[in-house]
């Protein structure tokens, strides 16, 4: 798929030289790759300062890309050229296919019909996003700016889902290595791109968005083999819920049991939400599955402290995991550094008086302690013995069994995010949000 993800030559046809365009937006924004960038308009001379070609054939180069920006019933006739002429990979933007109903189904099976040996990418969406390399997307950077190069796949049946979920992770400094809009599918599903990340080594979870399965069976046989996380947020749970997906994308959604079913027999971690998603992505990404559940909770404020207990250790409002019995030697590193009146049994409150130095040879400690299989690190910036240095610090630590931060606050917290989001480190801005990335952990260790 190389062609589709890093072409050498890309043509845009529909591309427009008025501001506001979907093909403006598009042939711009692919005129900064480093792809030789053909633009297609029967109706155009030149769109900045390239030569406009009337038609895909006739340009005297091969293709390994096409982006198509017109509407459904012309996209059909444009695929049939670009088969015709060669070219490996089309994106169809438009809309106006099987998602909304008969008349478009058919359309879809006559591009089906004429695409012969070249793969198609949609119809119906926003096609391919990889950092620095391409960038297929016609919503406007301004309004939604474009992540980062991360450890990420983010594969998605809703363009519009996958758009805010990417805007949301860039006030974290949150990167992707790649973005797939699956759209209508009428080719290219989401097993092809399970599998062909399943290989990629800048790819370390696969975040799934989806509202039906394009091949079930084939779906198993691909996850089964896949050795990397695999976090799905399947929608269309409830009967109205399947009804909208069936709206949305002109599929059916399917047995939500079985989708359990399948999850829990092939280790594939299932969530509920979009921040979830990304959240479970990026523990399982960042960080070593934990072995074993017991918690050591790290903190300044007590009633933190006592709120990730009830988290951690809660059945029906928590994960069910438990607190981690402090072996004696723990115990006596934490004697020898901590003040007289902070509490050193399990969740570990060094007290507002709490220094950088302090808190980190704790953290040792806890790292290093025998009873301990991951632990939550609350950084708080409020006592004034904390400051930006205990980043480096934590950081600096990385590498051993699993540690999760929360950070709760405003712009410190949010830059302290960042930082450990550059360290691959994963830290959220609540307890919650901390307790079930670590949940995350323990499930993917002990279902390996």
């Amino acid at each position: 798929m190389r062609e589709l993800f890093d072409p050498e030559t890309i043509v845009v046809i529909g591309a427009s030289g008025k501001e506001g365009k979907v093909g403006n937006l598009i042939f711009r924004y692919l005129s900064e790759s480093k792809a030789e960038v053909y633009p297609v308009n029967p109706n155009e001379a030149e769109i900045s300062g390239k030569k406009c070609y009337r038609s895909v054939k006739d340009i005297d180069a091969d293709m390994d890309l096409a982006v198509i920006c017109t509407p459904a019933k012309v996209c059909v006739e444009n695929v049939r050229e670009c088969a015709e002429k060669g070219v490996r990979f089309a994106i169809p933007i438009a809309g106006g296919f099987g998602e909304v109903g008969e008349e478009g189904k058919k359309l879809e099976g006559a591009m089906r019909r004429c695409a012969g040996e070249m793969r198609i990418l949609g119809p119906n969406t926003l096609g391919v996003l990889v950092p620095g390399v391409i960038d297929t997307m016609f919503l406007e950077r301004e309004r939604s700016p474009r992540p980062k190069k991360g450890r990420i796949a983010l594969i998605s049946q809703s363009g519009a889902t996958a758009a805010t979920i990417m805007n949301g992770a860039n006030l974290y400094s949150i990167g992707f290595s790649a973005f797939v809009g699956l759209g209508n599918r009428v080719d290219l599903n989401e097993n092809d791109f399970i599998e062909y990340f399943s290989d990629r080594e800048d790819t370390d979870a696969i975040a799934l968005y989806l509202e039906s399965f394009a091949d079930g069976m084939k779906f198993r046989e691909i996850v089964e083999k896949c050795e990397k996380p695999i976090i799905m947020l399947k929608a269309g749970r409830s009967t109205a819920g399947a009804k909208a997906a069936a709206s949305h994308t002109g599929a059916l959604a399917g047995s939500d049991r079985i989708v359990s079913a399948l999850c829990d027999q092939y280790s594939i971690t299932r969530v509920y939400d979009e921040e979830e998603l990304i959240d479970t992505s990026r523990a399982l990404a960042y960080s070593e599955p934990m072995r074993g559940g017991r918690i050591a909770v790290l903190t300044t404020a007590g009633g933190h402290g006592v709120i990730a207990t009830d988290y951690i250790t809660s059945e029906e409002r928590g994960v069910g995991l438990s607190l981690s019995q402090l072996t004696p030697r723990t115990r006596e590193e934490l004697k020898k550094l901590a003040l007289p009146f902070a509490s050193l049994a399990n969740p570990v409150d060094l007290t507002a008086s709490a220094t950088d130095e302090m808190y980190l040879k704790a953290l040792k400690a806890l790292m290093e302690d025998d009873n301990t299989d991951g632990v939550l690190v609350s950084v708080l910036f409020d006592p004034p013995g904390m400051t930006e240095r205990l980043i480096d610090g934590i950081i600096s630590m990385k590498g051993g069994k699993p540690m999760v931060i929360y950070t709760v606050g405003a712009e410190m917290s949010v830059n302290a995010i960042r930082r450990f989001e550059e360290a691959g480190i994963p830290a959220y801005p609540s307890i919650w949000r901390g307790v079930r990335a670590l949940y995350a952990l323990y499930r993917r260790g002990v279902n390996e």
